[in-house]
C-alpha cells in the first residue's frame, strides 16, 4: 500500500502572488477566471485571472505540493516569458517560490508542476493568468495613433523640404529670367542709343571731309552733342546695371543729380525735398530702370510744354510704399494742349504718359497726374516695397525698345 502511496504524484496550489509586494486576492481572480490552456495540448481549464498595474516592477508566486514526502521538486514557466521548463530542483520544504522582474506589458500564464521523491510528475499542475496592463503610450491604439501621426509628421515635412526646394528653384528661375531681361535691355540700349548716336557721329564725320569749310563748325557742333548724349546714355547702362545701386537711395541719389543737371541746362530752378535717411530698400536693376525712364518722361514734360520757372521732386516713404511726386508751377496741362499740337498730343494720349503709366503698372504701381488751369502739374509716382524687398514685377514687362 505504501508504494503504491509514494508513487502518486503531489498536487500543486499556488498559495499566493504578490504584485509589488502587495498580496493579490486569488479568490477574486478565480471568479473572474477566464477558458485559457494551460499549455498546448491540453485540455481547456478554468485558470484565475490577475490584472498588474502599468509599470509593475516585481510578480512573486508562491505555491506548495501537496506531499507528506518533504524533498518535492518543482518546475515551472511563465509562458510569454520563458521559453522551455525551469527545474527548481529538490526543496526541503513543500514549498516553492519564485520572482520575476519588470515584466512587459502582455498576457501570462505562469504553471507550475511538481514531482514525487521517484520522478513521477504531476501532468495537471496549477496555472494562473496574469495580465501586465500598459501604460497609455505602450498600447496598441496608442502606437498605431503615434506611427499614423510619425508617418504624416515625415510627409508634411519631405513636403515641406518639396516645396522649399521648388521655391528655391523657382527663384533661381526667376534670377536667371531677370538676367536674361537686363542682358535683352542693355542690348537694346546699346543698340537704339549708342548705336544711333555713333551712326550720327559717323555721318556727320563723312560729310565733313566734303563740306566747305563754313559748314565743318556745325558739323563739329553736332558731333559735340551727340558724343555727350552718348557719354550720358552709357553712364545710365552702367549705372542701372551695377548691382551696388539696387537700392532706394542709389535710385534717389541719381535721380536728384539728373534733375538738379537736366533742370539747370533749361533755365529752371529745382527744388529736391528728400528724406535725409532712407529705409533699405532693395530696388533690382528692371526696377530702378523703369521708374528712372518714367522720371525722366515727366521732367521732359516740364521742359517742353510746362512753361514753368520751378519744378520740385518730392519723395516719401510710408509703411512701405515710396510716393515720388514731380510738380511744376507751369501753365498747365489744358493751356499747354492749346499752345501746342504736340504738347496735346503728349498730354492726352500720346506715348510720353502712357509709357510712364505702363512702367508703373508692370512695376505694381500706379501713375497719377493732375493739373489745374495755371496752376501747374503735378505727376505722382507710386510703387509698394516693404524694407529689404523689393516691387514684384509683371510677367509681361513693356518692351524697352520703346523710348519715351
Amino acid at each position: 500500500g505504501d508504494v503504491t502511496q509514494t508513487s502518486k504524484p503531489p498536487p500543486v496550489v499556488i498559495e499566493e502572488v504578490l504584485i509589488d509586494g502587495v498580496v493579490q486576492d486569488l479568490k477574486n481572480a478565480i471568479r473572474r477566471a477566464s477558458l485559457t490552456p494551460v499549455e498546448k495540448g491540453h485540455p481547456l481549464e478554468l485558470l484565475p485571472a490577475l490584472d498588474a498595474t502599468p509599470g509593475t516592477r516585481q510578480v512573486e508566486f508562491r505555491f506548495t505540493g501537496l506531499s507528506f514526502n518533504s524533498q518535492a521538486r518543482f518546475r515551472y514557466k511563465l509562458v510569454g516569458l520563458d521559453k522551455d521548463w525551469v527545474d527548481a530542483g529538490p526543496r526541503g520544504s513543500p514549498r516553492g517560490t519564485v520572482q520575476y522582474g519588470f515584466l512587459r506589458p502582455g498576457d501570462y500564464q505562469f504553471q507550475v508542476t511538481a514531482c514525487n521523491n521517484e520522478g513521477v510528475w504531476n501532468e495537471t499542475g496549477a496555472a494562473l493568468f496574469l495580465r501586465v496592463r500598459p501604460y497609455f503610450y505602450e498600447t496598441k491604439a496608442f502606437i498605431s495613433f503615434a506611427s499614423l501621426a510619425a508617418a504624416g509628421l515625415l510627409l508634411l515635412i519631405a513636403r515641406a523640404i518639396y516645396k522649399r526646394r521648388l521655391r528655391e528653384e523657382m527663384q533661381r528661375v526667376e534670377r536667371q529670367r531677370a538676367v536674361e531681361r537686363d542682358r535683352a535691355r542693355i542690348a537694346k540700349d546699346i543698340h537704339d542709343d549708342l548705336g544711333a548716336g555713333l551712326t550720327q557721329i559717323t555721318l556727320l564725320s563723312e560729310l565733313a571731309k566734303h563740306d566747305p569749310p563754313e559748314e565743318i563748325e556745325g558739323h563739329v557742333t553736332q558731333i559735340s552733342g551727340t558724343a555727350r548724349e552718348l557719354t550720358r546714355a552709357m553712364d545710365e547702362i552702367v549705372w542701372a546695371i551695377n548691382p551696388q545701386n539696387d537700392t532706394l537711395e542709389g535710385l534717389i541719389t541719381y535721380v536728384s543729380k539728373f534733375a538738379q543737371q537736366y533742370l539747370t541746362v533749361a533755365g529752371m530752378r529745382c527744388r529736391l525735398d528728400v528724406p535725409t535717411e532712407l529705409p533699405l530698400c532693395v530696388l533690382g536693376a528692371e526696377v530702378r530702370h523703369n521708374l528712372y525712364l518714367a522720371i525722366k518722361e515727366a521732367l521732359n514734360n516740364v521742359i517742353k510744354h510746362s512753361q514753368a520757372t520751378v519744378a520740385s521732386l518730392r519723395l516719401e516713404y510710408v509703411h512701405g510704399t515710396i510716393t515720388l511726386t514731380i510738380e511744376d508751377d507751369g501753365c498747365g496741362l489744358a493751356r499747354a494742349a492749346k499752345n501746342s499740337s504736340t504738347a496735346s498730343n503728349r498730354a492726352s494720349s500720346g506715348h510720353g504718359l502712357v509709357n510712364m503709366k505702363r512702367r508703373l503698372e508692370d512695376m505694381g504701381g500706379r501713375c497719377e497726374v493732375s493739373s489745374e488751369p495755371a496752376g501747374g502739374t503735378k505727376v505722382q509716382f507710386t510703387i509698394h516695397v516693404p524694407p529689404g524687398g523689393s516691387p514684384v514685377l509683371a510677367t509681361g514687362l513693356m518692351n524697352e525698345g520703346e523710348r519715351l
